[in-house]
């Protein structure tokens, strides 16, 4: 069994990224096991798929906090637990560092990452990549068109120039707010969310038009080919 780990900011993250991988890889061939951080330095498992031979293993940890990415990332090399894993990714937003300075946050986040440690950024936040699949809006409610939500927000929502948005998730929720709804981070409300979602869309066509979402694609691509 192939092992992936799969370091992530926070509990959107966290719920997005399974089921974008049980989307994109035949769920007979993944067992994914998702933990969140508790305390100083312990994760407590807090989803475990069933115990069948799988082809691959994915475990994707919920790190609380973007700047403890990598941090938690190096922890699990130098305790010995990422023996067993042949690649280790990191996904974390650059919100609210400046879009000015994400040539700077690669470079310092590139710094001391062991073999096959990588970490990957959501420009500016992972909501961007949600704005990007804006099919999506419809489901929330049938009046959120481009056209619609342009005029009340201001807000473009072509996927080529989401990355330029400073606050994606504040944007996200103008937009719920035009329906009279919210977005929230609360945990059910996301695992409703994330099924609204188009993963076609955003595992095969969107890649091409947001860069950051394209790059961690193909890291994706790589480990599962």
């Amino acid at each position: 069994m192939e092992q992936l780990a799969i370091f992530v900011e926070g509990q959107t993250e966290a719920i997005f990224m399974e089921k974008f991988l049980f989307a994109i890889i035949d769920r007979k061939q993944i067992k994914i096991e998702t933990q969140r951080k508790q305390g100083k330095g312990y994760f407590q498992t807090t989803l475990a798929a069933e115990e069948e031979n799988k082809k691959y293993f994915v475990m994707i940890a919920d790190c609380c906090n973007d700047e403890a990415v990598k941090s938690e990332m190096l922890n699990f090399f130098d305790t010995g637990r990422a023996s067993p894993y042949k690649r280790v990714l990191g996904l974390r937003d650059v919100y609210p560092i400046p879009i000015s300075e994400i040539t700077r946050l690669k470079d310092r986040l590139k710094e001391d990452l062991p073999h096959n440690f990588k970490i990957f950024l959501a420009i500016q936040e992972i909501e961007a990549w949600f704005i990007a699949e804006n099919s999506h809006f419809l489901k929330v409610h049938p009046k959120l068109t481009p056209e619609f939500i342009y005029k009340e927000t201001g807000i473009e929502i072509a996927p080529n120039i989401v990355e330029s948005i400073y606050h994606p998730a504040e944007e996200l929720n103008k937009i719920f707010n035009t329906a009279n709804k919210e977005y929230k981070k609360k945990k059910s409300f996301l695992n409703q969310y994330v099924y609204k979602l188009d993963y076609d869309e955003l595992y095969l066509n969107l890649p091409s038009q947001v860069p950051s979402l394209g790059d961690f694609v193909t890291e994706l691509d790589s480990f599962f080919t």
